[in-house]
């Protein structure tokens, strides 16, 4: 988002302009909840300092808990093409497995999949697992 205001440190024009952004249904608090978790999601590895200390206890787990599981969606489509066509999610054991269908080469998506595990460990106990299986053309 911030890009498009301006290209030089566009990390934290995202968070400003979705906390001072006029969201309808979206209460002041909220903003820098979505702000924070949009500042959090873009940091590799998760940085826990970009919360806000004066929030509560149950706030920054929400925030770490969103950016723990968009760090690993935004890493499944680094590309911005969509190169996943089909997608399904399980827990086993102490493991959060995501097998992913697709046809093209996403090693892009596995690098940045493999960086941003750390996040979901972290917040969830859970050691995030990529199966990749391939769809015939």
């Amino acid at each position: 988002m911030g890009r498009y205001v301006g290209g030089q440190n566009s990390k934290p024009m995202n968070r400003m302009i979705i906390e001072n952004a006029d969201i309808i249904g979206v209460s002041a608090k909220e903003r820098l909840i979505i702000g924070t978790v949009a500042d959090c999601v873009r940091t590799i590895p998760f940085d826990e300092s970009l919360l806000d200390k004066s929030m509560t206890a149950e706030e920054q787990l929400a925030i770490s808990c969103l950016t723990a599981i968009l760090k690993l969606a935004t890493a499944l489509d680094k590309s911005h093409k969509q190169k996943i066509s089909k997608i399904q999610c399980r827990i086993e054991e102490r493991e959060f497995i995501i097998t992913a269908v697709t046809s093209k080469n996403v090693q892009l998506e596995s690098y940045f999949f493999n960086t941003s595990k750390l996040a979901m460990r972290k917040v969830f106990g859970l050691k995030p697992v990529l199966k990749i299986k391939r769809e015939k053309i």
